[in-house]
C-alpha cells in the first residue's frame, strides 16, 4: 500500500470511528497586488481546543497536556526512526499530516537533519502538491508544545499563493534573499534541484536542507536583534518564526505578535492561506488588507542604506 493510499484509508477509518474531525469551510479568494490569497471561513474551528501563547511556551503545558505522548493510534499513518506521521485530528483539508518527534522536544527548538529528512521523505512520497510548515515558538501560532511539523495537501492549487512572488526575486539557488512584494522581514531560498537529484536519499537531502535553513535562521536572528537594539530592548530568548517548505523553496518569517485582534495566524497565513472563524474576521482581513495584517504580526523590513555617491571631479 502506497503512502497516499494509507493516508486515505486512515482518514476514512478514523472519520468513521469519530476519532477525526473534518471541518467544512467556505473558500473565498482575495486578490491584492496581483496575488490571489485564499481565505477559508471556518466557524466550526471553535471545536478545536486552543492554547494561549504563554501555555505553548510553558514547561508545565509540555508535561501536562500532550496529545502526542501517547498519540492516538487511529490517526497513525507511518513512522521513521525519530518521528511518527499522524493525521491532524482537526482538519479542514483531508490528508493534513503531522510529522511528530517520538520523544518530547519543545516546539521552540530549531529543526535538525532528522526532522528535515522525515519531512522530505513524507512530502516526496505524496503524489499531489504539498506544503510543509513549522510553527516555532510562542508567537508563531503554534497550538501544541511538542515539536511537530505539518504537511498540507494543496488540492486544486498548483502551488501556495505566495509562490509567484519568487518569480521576480532573482534568487540564486542556495543563496538567501528576499521577495519583492512582501513588506515585512523575511528571508527565502531556492533549492538547487540538480543537487537534490544527486543527493538522492532523504537523509542526504535533510543535511542539505538544514544547511539552507540555518542560513535563514542566522539572517532573521541578526535582523531581529538589530531591531530590538534600535528599540532599546535587549532580545531575550529565542525568536518565534514561521517556516514554509515546498519541493522548490523555503521561506522564513520572524514573528513578534501571535494574533491580529482575535485572528490567530500560523505559517499557513504567510503562505497565502488564512483561516478565519467568522464573517466578522473575514471582513477585518478585507478592510485591513492581507499584507498589512501580516506586517502587523512580523518585523519591519530593515531600511535600505543610502547609496554614497562618488565626489565629482572639479572642472
Amino acid at each position: 500500500m502506497s503512502l497516499v493510499e494509507k493516508i486515505q484509508k486512515t482518514h476514512e477509518d478514523s472519520l468513521r470511528k469519530g476519532e477525526l474531525v473534518f471541518i467544512e469551510t467556505e473558500i473565498e479568494s482575495f486578490v491584492e497586488d496581483g496575488v490571489e490569497y485564499q481565505l477559508r471561513l471556518v466557524p466550526q474551528l471553535d471545536k478545536k481546543p486552543e492554547q494561549t501563547a504563554e501555555a505553548v511556551n510553558a514547561e508545565k503545558a509540555a508535561t501536562s497536556v500532550n496529545p502526542f505522548l501517547p498519540y492516538n493510534p487511529d490517526l497513525f499513518v507511518t513512522e521513521f526512526e525519530d518521528h511518527v506521521v499522524l493525521l491532524n485530528k482537526f482538519c479542514v483539508v483531508p490528508g493534513h499530516l503531522l510529522v511528530v518527534t517520538k520523544e518530547f522536544e519543545r516546539q521552540s527548538l530549531p529543526l535538525n537533519p532528522s526532522d528535515f529528512a522525515a519531512l522530505w521523505k513524507t512530502m516526496s512520497s505524496i503524489e499531489s502538491n504539498t506544503l510543509g510548515f513549522y510553527n516555532c515558538g510562542a508567537m508563531s501560532g503554534a497550538s501544541q508544545p511538542h515539536k511537530h511539523m505539518q504537511i498540507l495537501p494543496l488540492g486544486q492549487l498548483e502551488s501556495p499563493p505566495v509562490e509567484p512572488l519568487f518569480k521576480g526575486a532573482n534568487l540564486t539557488p542556495g543563496k538567501t534573499g528576499q521577495l519583492p512584494g512582501l513588506p515585512f522581514l523575511h528571508y527565502a531560498v531556492l533549492f538547487d534541484q540538480e543537487k537534490i537529484k544527486e543527493l538522492g536519499n532523504p537523509e542526504a537531502v535533510g543535511d542539505y536542507l538544514v544547511d539552507l535553513y540555518s542560513d535563514l535562521l542566522d539572517s532573521i536572528f541578526e535582523e531581529v536583534t538589530k531591531y530590538h537594539l534600535s528599540e532599546g530592548v535587549r532580545l531575550l530568548g529565542s525568536v518565534s518564526y514561521n517556516l514554509l517548505v515546498t519541493s522548490k523553496w523555503m521561506l522564513i518569517v520572524p514573528r513578534k505578535e501571535d494574533k491580529f485582534g482575535q485572528i490567530s495566524v500560523n505559517s499557513l497565513g504567510f503562505s497565502g492561506l488564512l483561516l478565519v472563524r467568522s464573517k466578522e474576521d473575514l471582513n477585518v482581513v478585507k478592510r485591513t488588507g492581507y499584507l498589512n495584517l501580516l506586517s502587523a504580526l512580523g518585523y519591519p523590513l530593515p531600511k535600505a542604506k543610502p547609496v554614497q555617491s562618488e565626489a565629482l571631479p572639479s572642472l
